[in-house]
Formats: C-alpha cells, sequence, structure tokens
C-alpha cells in the first residue's frame, strides 16, 4: 500500500493537504471530515479497501465526501457499499495483472484495431490523460475477440451497476472490467505524479474522439459504452473522473445529446 510515509518530501504536499483542509471546507464540512476520520478508526475502516493508491488516507475520504455533497450518513452508507463491491470483485488485484489477462482476448490486435487507446501523458495541472479512439468501436466485433475473463473471478456487473432501468446495453463484462483497471492504473498514475511533482494530484481526465465514427455508431454503441463505464466509474471511483471531452462529433450528435 502506498502512502505518505513512501515520499522522502511529504512536507509540501502534507502542507497543500493542510491548507485545502483549512482554507476550502467550512465549518460544517470540516465536521464531517472529523466526524468521517473519527468513524473509520473507531470501526477499524481500512481506507486501502476503497482505494488500491493513495498518497494519504484523508484522499479517498475527501473524495467520497464530496460526492455525497458532505453528507456524513450518505458518505458512510456509500463506503461500506463499495467495500463490499470492491472485495466482492476483487478489485484490488487488477493492477497486478496485466490489460491481456484482464480482457483475455483472443486477438489483442484486433481488439486495439477496433478500440484504440492510450494514456497520452498528462494535462497542465499534471492529471494524467487517456485517448479513445471510435471511428472502427462496434459492441458485436468487440465481444467477438473477448471471451469471458478467466484470471478475474466472474463479476457480476448488475450487482456493481446500480441502475434504474436494468437495460442490457450489451457492453461485455470482459471490457468493463478492463475499464476497471485503467481507473486502477489511473489512480496509481495520480500517486505517481503526486511524488514526482510534489503536488497533490488526485484525478484524471478522458478524451473520447468520434472522429470518423458514424452517426449511428456514434448513438447507439458508443453511448452504450458511455453509459456503463460513467456509471462503474461513479460508483466505485466517486470524485477521481475530473472531466470528459468528446471531440469531434459526428453531424446532429449533439442534438441527440441534449434529446
Amino acid at each position: 500500500m502506498f502512502t505518505e510515509k513512501n515520499s522522502n518530501n511529504s512536507a509540501s504536499i502534507n502542507e497543500e493537504i493542510d491548507r485545502y483542509v483549512q482554507c476550502s471546507l467550512n465549518h460544517e464540512q470540516l465536521e464531517a471530515l472529523k466526524g468521517l476520520q473519527h468513524w473509520t478508526v473507531e470501526n477499524s475502516i481500512n481506507v486501502g479497501s476503497l482505494c488500491s493508491f493513495y498518497y494519504h488516507p484523508i484522499i479517498p475520504l475527501l473524495a467520497y465526501l464530496r460526492w455525497n455533497d458532505f453528507d456524513f450518513d450518505a458518505t458512510v452508507a456509500l463506503i461500506l457499499r463499495n467495500i463490499k463491491k470492491r472485495d466482492y470483485a476483487r478489485i484490488s488485484s487488477y493492477s497486478k495483472q496485466s490489460p491481456l489477462n484482464i480482457l483475455n482476448c483472443l486477438d489483442f490486435t484486433k481488439f486495439l484495431s477496433l478500440f484504440p487507446q492510450w494514456h497520452c501523458g498528462f494535462d497542465k495541472s499534471g492529471q494524467p490523460v487517456l485517448y479513445k479512439r471510435f471511428e472502427n468501436f462496434d459492441l458485436n466485433s468487440i465481444c467477438e475477440v473477448l471471451n469471458p475473463p478467466e484470471c478475474v473471478p466472474p463479476v457480476s456487473f448488475s450487482q456493481i451497476i446500480e441502475s434504474s432501468s436494468n437495460r442490457d446495453t450489451g457492453v461485455s463484462s470482459s471490457l468493463l472490467n478492463y475499464h476497471i483497471w485503467e481507473m486502477e492504473v489511473c489512480s496509481k498514475l495520480c500517486l505517481l505524479q503526486t511524488n514526482r511533482l510534489q503536488s497533490l494530484v488526485t484525478k484524471f481526465s478522458i478524451i473520447y474522439d468520434l472522429k470518423d465514427a458514424t452517426f449511428h455508431k456514434a448513438t447507439t454503441d458508443f453511448l452504450a459504452y458511455l453509459y456503463e463505464v460513467l456509471t462503474v466509474t461513479d460508483i466505485l471511483y466517486p470524485d477521481l473522473l475530473d472531466n470528459i471531452s468528446i471531440i469531434n462529433v459526428p453531424s446532429g450528435f449533439s442534438a441527440f445529446w441534449m434529446v
């Protein structure tokens, strides 16, 4: 587990955390944070059960509080649910595996040709940025090159995705496992950036490029994928995703998105 003890030059970052807590939180928010810290100690809650990589235990606690508008009871409920979800899916083991193992892909080259994506560096604030292209994205074709993951325990995503619609979007569990793997890697990158820059980095961004994607695919397969991965992200990684940029959208997509 990575904590503040792993940094030889942690003073400046700890000061940054202290400044944020003292200057950015009002009295009620500070009380909620203190109460949550006390609750975790009193109930022997391991913060590592919520986040595989973090610089300081206060970071994931603040993320959960912000996500719930500093509602103490809602935050405690979400923490307890997520500890069970992450333990059920054994998510802490994901970052130790390769993407090939996560996907258990029949043809990884084919997968990348259908869904090119990579970590494209960092933004001006030092946050990791993922870049994904969708010109050849086709859920049916992707499912054909993916097997049910064998080295990752089979996950019933209906137990993770608490969707009111309960709709079947056609997004395979392998693809969602891969997305969770990416979230774990991004958490690790945030920690590495924090230690490298000696400045707190806790979020990342994603660029979705729809250049040359047909209007039909952009409004069916892409939106189905986006719906599922954002649901998983919201549930398991509150406040980790800073922003999403969708670029080169087909003509008429904006109007469809508004609907």
